[in-house]
């Protein structure tokens, strides 16, 4: 018998979550996406089989008091409802919590699911071992390169979009070997697809990202961070003339003021910066540089260039005849907030 790939050993445990939500799930591995596509399964289980008389509570070990958690755990009541409970970095429990959580998966509830939570890919200790020994081991590691092709497919299926094989291969090298990112490009994509051709073809691709490639992207906003308009415009002509769309490029202004406002309130309520970079740079250290970047931006001035954002990217969809080299320096402009002249000849 063939050899299950790794996607469909994942989709076929995500599968038997709708027949039966209430266990306890070992989530090991730090791709984003699968972590939340995961517990968004088991909660769609939860609503299909209890619609709304269901309650759902989220700890992360190192912040809160293990005394919370498997209290949590074990209180039951006569009018206690079903439950989903997560548990994210169980292993930084302490001593006296392990034991609780270990003692309540030998004797767990039956109307309650927990999705327990670790970034370590290999379950080499022994608490972590004794977790597998009582749950439901799913891996959600970031995927090899290999597989990607096949995530790529299962996306394309979600979305009921087809793409040709270079076209995948395409997308692979804009995503790499994240999955969060993958889903970031195809969502962008679908925006632009007719409803009655559901197909992304290497045309339509390349007007999309042009050839750009991410350290392009990543050039870009780095200089947006420096609000300097004389080095922003250069650059975006550039992008222009290696065929990235209005479009495109006003995605990717988005994506950096959205990551600011993102870090900023995520810090405001406390986050650490682990989560922060978990939530949104897939994992990647980046929170640092842009905790740096706020300092150049005010909080009205990211609300503001997020409102602006939305107005163009409507343009970009709707307008046939647009001047982007003129328009593009209007809207940096007035997006940076700069008094410069600096006008496209």
């Amino acid at each position: 018998m063939a050899k299950r790939s790794p996607v469909r050993q994942y989709l076929d445990i995500v599968d038997s979550v709708r027949s039966e939500p209430t266990q306890a799930f070992l989530l090991y591995g730090e791709e984003v996406y699968l972590q939340d596509h995961f517990l968004q399964a088991v909660s769609s289980a939860f609503t299909e089989r209890y619609q709304s008389e269901w309650d759902k509570y989220l700890y992360h070990a190192s912040e809160t008091s293990p005394e919370t958690i498997v209290g949590e755990l074990i209180s039951q009541s006569l009018f206690s409802r079903p439950k989903m409970l997560v548990i994210k970095e169980v292993e930084d429990l302490d001593e006296d919590g392990k034991a609780g959580l270990v003692q309540y998966l030998q004797n767990q509830t039956s109307d309650t699911a927990l999705i327990m939570i670790t970034e370590n890919t290999r379950l080499q200790t022994r608490f972590l071992k004794k977790l597998k020994d009582y749950s439901l081991p799913v891996s959600v590691r970031v995927p090899w390169l290999r597989e990607m092709d096949a995530w790529v497919q299962y996306m394309l299926d979600l979305r009921e979009m087809e793409a040709p094989p270079e076209v995948r291969a395409h997308l692979i090298d804009l995503a790499g070997e994240s999955l969060k990112q993958l889903d970031n490009e195809l969502k962008k994509l679908q925006t632009y697809l007719p409803d009655d051709n559901r197909a992304i073809t290497p045309r339509l691709l390349e007007e999309f990202v042009g050839n750009t490639r991410t350290h392009s992207v990543y050039e870009l906003q780095d200089l947006l961070a420096t609000r300097a308009l004389a080095k922003v415009l250069p650059h975006v002509f550039s992008l222009l003339e290696e065929g990235a769309s209005v479009s495109y490029i006003v995605l990717i202004t988005a994506d950096f003021f959205t990551n600011l406002w993102m870090v900023k309130e995520m810090s405001r309520k406390g986050k650490t910066d682990g989560e922060i970079n978990k939530t949104v740079f897939q994992g990647r250290n980046l929170v640092w540089k842009y905790k740096k970047i706020l300092n150049r931006y005010t909080v009205q001035e990211i609300q503001r260039a997020l409102i602006l954002l939305e107005e163009a990217d409507l343009i970009a969809k709707t307008s046939s005849a647009l001047d982007a080299k003129n328009y593009l320096t209007a809207f940096f402009s007035e997006i940076l907030a700069t008094r410069e002249e600096y006008v496209h000849e």
